[in-house]
């Protein structure tokens, strides 16, 4: 998974060992270790922060973790299962993510709170913001 942080022009890259930082001269800077899988990654475009899924030890069960541009974890949004896109929303702080498992899109706050989300759909595969 892979975002960039346009006004920086670096991007970050969910590797095997967790989150990377590679500037835009190719310097590689290892931000945070995450012992999960990451299945999605969004840079907030205001903050430079980072939005991830990553799979929690329960099959299925996925989680939403906000991380700082310093590399700390700041925000875990449980609840999720089968997550497997998000979107940063640069307009509050807060992301969107399509919660396959549950067949809903949910709209987080900045601290990783439910604001709302749309039900009933078979399987949200992707979401994006325009």
């Amino acid at each position: 998974a892979i975002s960039c942080y346009g006004q920086e022009g670096w991007l970050w890259v969910a590797d095997s060992l967790g989150l990377v930082r590679v500037w835009p001269d190719g310097w590689v800077e290892r931000l945070v270790d995450i012992d999960q899988v990451v299945y999605a990654v969004s840079a907030d475009q205001v903050t430079g922060d980072c939005w991830v899924i990553v799979e929690t030890e329960d099959e299925g069960e996925d989680e939403v973790l906000r991380i700082s541009t310093g590399g700390i974890v700041s925000v875990r949004s449980g609840g999720f299962r089968f997550a497997r896109s998000l979107v940063a929303n640069d307009f509050n702080g807060g992301c969107l993510v399509a919660d396959t498992g549950n067949g809903r899109v949910v709209r987080l706050s900045q601290e990783g709170e439910i604001l709302s989300s749309l039900e009933g759909f078979m399987g949200p595969w992707d979401v994006a913001l325009e």
